[in-house]
């Protein structure tokens, strides 16, 4: 019975909206167990190392952008690769019980902190789930914004705040944002006046702050 499982917790307990778990199916939940505390894991390092870079940054990528828009960049590919490499070793180290006799995600205690127990169990699985939400909340604020983690509270000059205009300028979520675009173009044709003491141009509708991704200027009635 995949609802009489460790695992089910308040408020909302068993949750299967989709029905991936089956009764009677005890190998494709396990399967589906190992996969989430595995995943769970692997966010919750995610989201700590997407605030956490922010500030601290390894040496060779001190100019480099914080968050996911580093993949838009030769460094930041090779550091993937390298955590790539690093997670096959840690697969292969550490194996599944082919018996089935420990608990999904049993691997072992091999830092001997003994702290293996259901409460501590609980808590891995609901933090975890909670870490996985938050990866993807970051992953798709970014998307939106060009703002790194920390960025996202408004708070770009903390530590990393000199990045602040790299991460936002990334193939990852295009040159630059549409507001940047407006917002330059008004300095350049302010600029523009006082050096020439010329009449400024005609009033451009499309280049007016509110002009968002993914439709720009959108007028089409006229």
């Amino acid at each position: 019975q995949p609802s009489e499982q460790f695992g089910a917790t308040a408020p909302l307990g068993f949750f299967d909206p989709l029905g991936f778990t089956a009764v009677g199916d005890e190998k494709g939940f396990r399967k589906l167990r190992v996969s989430e505390i595995k995943h769970g894991r692997v966010a919750m390092m995610a989201s700590v190392g997407l605030v956490g870079q922010h500030f601290l940054k390894f040496p060779g990528f001190e100019n480099s952008p914080a968050g996911f828009s580093i993949m838009g960049r030769g460094e930041g590919v090779l550091g993937f690769f390298a955590i790539f490499l690093v997670s096959g070793l840690l697969e292969l180290a550490w194996r599944e019980d082919p018996s089935g006799e420990k608990e999904p995600g049993n691997y072992g205690d091999p830092f001997g902190v003994q702290m293996y127990n259901d409460e501590m169990r609980m808590k891995e699985l609901n933090n975890g789930r909670m870490a996985m939400i938050s990866v993807l909340g970051i992953f798709a604020a970014e998307c939106a914004t060009g703002k790194d983690a920390m960025q996202q509270f408004g708070l770009p000059a903390l530590g990393g705040g000199r990045f602040a205009s790299t991460s936002s300028r990334t193939s990852f979520t295009g040159k630059t944002s549409l507001r940047a675009n407006a917002q330059q173009s008004v300095m350049r044709r302010a600029e523009a006046v006082v050096a020439e003491d010329v009449p400024p141009p005609p009033f451009q509708p499309s280049e007016q702050f509110g002009a968002t991704a993914p439709l720009g200027f959108f007028d089409p009635l006229g």
